[in-house]
């Protein structure tokens, strides 16, 4: 917070703060007198918003440094142009002492910056006269569009193709980029592409009737994927719209499946104008907001850091039981092979054993033929003596 705390002041043209300085000015809100519209839009990030707590730390940092003297002031005019990309810009009325907030796309462009903080409060002035606004939404084979003026619908228009593959998503033509040369061939996917080249026409067709309508409008908010883009904005004299028009807004917030009904809720919603009470409320919702934002964060880095430590714990567990689970199949492996080993040695055994009673037969077989031997020879003798 420091080191970004002084890149701001860098930047608004003040002198960076020593470290002893900073301390006691960090996240101390002061009410203090002197009213100056830019002070309050020197932020551009609500304060309804409880995740976005830098921005509502570098807010309250500047309502307070930019009311302390005439300088400070002076320096917050020039600070207005390097506001910050939240969704909404603040004014502060100081003929009664109010702060309110409207969405930054209807004061600026995406990616513009204020001139100064005259041009800023000029633009939040003439803003009830800038009033006729036109939206167009589109997104997997749904489009929706209308064109208000004021509170009154003037025109609108929706429809529904079938283009998006049923149970994988994704347009066709998407996916037919995707697979090179070889497209599908099917008749699902012949008919998503039909669909898919009619829906871009039906587009242009409502876009060209509308041109007038479009070419009158103060803002254009549309909603599109990247591949609609190419197809909604041309080129050239001829173009309804351009990607260079200064009116063409994004939506600041998320939206749902293009209908007229989402389309008249991002209606009520950009045309609010969120009242956040007094500057002395304001700031003690500011502070309050700070330090919510930054016990939440530091209960998110807490169970991060013990999630961490869980993980690092369970993996040194899991490694612990592989590594026993190693051992142990090791074990059995050496038990195996002590076991087939001993009945090879029993087989062996078994085999000498064998082989010494067929030895032992063949002993005993040697002496019977000998014995028989032995029998005929003394029986030869006794006949030759005979004779």
């Amino acid at each position: 917070h420091y080191h970004r705390h002084n890149q701001n002041r860098v930047l608004r043209g003040r002198p960076a703060l020593s470290i002893a300085q900073y301390q006691p000015r960090k996240r101390v809100p002061a009410a203090g007198g002197g009213s100056s519209s830019c002070t309050s839009t020197s932020s551009s990030s609500s304060v309804s918003s409880p995740g976005d707590s830098e921005c509502n730390s570098d807010t309250d940092e500047e309502l307070e440094d930019g009311h302390s003297d005439q300088q400070h002031n002076d320096a917050c005019r020039t600070s207005c142009p390097q506001m910050g990309r939240g969704p909404r810009v603040f004014l502060h009325n100081s003929a009664c002492d109010e702060v309110i907030s409207v969405y930054r796309p209807l004061l600026l462009h995406n990616k513009a910056a204020p001139e100064s903080a005259s041009w800023l409060l000029t633009a939040a002035t003439d803003l009830p006269q800038r009033c006729k606004w036109s939206y167009l939404m589109q997104s997997g084979g749904h489009f929706a569009g209308a064109v208000y003026h004021g509170d009154r619908v003037v025109v609108h228009k929706t429809f529904h193709s079938y283009t998006v593959r049923a149970g994988q998503g994704g347009s066709q033509g998407a996916y037919d980029n995707k697979s090179g040369g070889s497209h599908p061939r099917s008749a699902g996917a012949t008919l998503r592409r039909y669909n898919e080249a009619s829906h871009q026409q039906h587009i242009l067709e409502i876009l060209e009737a509308w041109r007038n309508e479009l070419q009158e409008s103060d803002l254009i908010f549309v909603r599109v994927s990247e591949r609609s883009q190419r197809l909604m904005f041309g080129s050239g004299k001829t173009a309804v719209l351009t990607v260079r028009d200064p009116r063409i807004r994004s939506i600041p917030f998320p939206t749902s499946k293009p209908t007229f009904t989402e389309i008249k809720r991002v209606h009520k919603l950009l045309a609010e104008v969120k009242l956040h009470g007094t500057k002395e409320m304001f700031l003690k919702e500011l502070a309050a907001e700070v330090q919510a934002n930054n016990k939440q964060q530091q209960r998110r880095s807490a169970n991060r850091q013990q999630e961490e430590e869980f993980n690092v714990t369970e993996a040194s567990l899991q490694q612990c039981l592989h590594h026993s689970r190693t051992k142990q199949s090791n074990r059995s492996a050496d038990n195996n092979r002590r076991s087939s080993v001993s009945s090879r040695r029993s087989s062996v055994s078994s085999r000498r054993s064998s082989v010494s009673s067929r030895r032992s037969s063949i002993s005993s077989r040697r002496s019977s033929i000998s014995s028989r031997r032995s029998s005929i020879s003394s029986s030869r003798s006794n006949n030759s003596n005979s004779s």
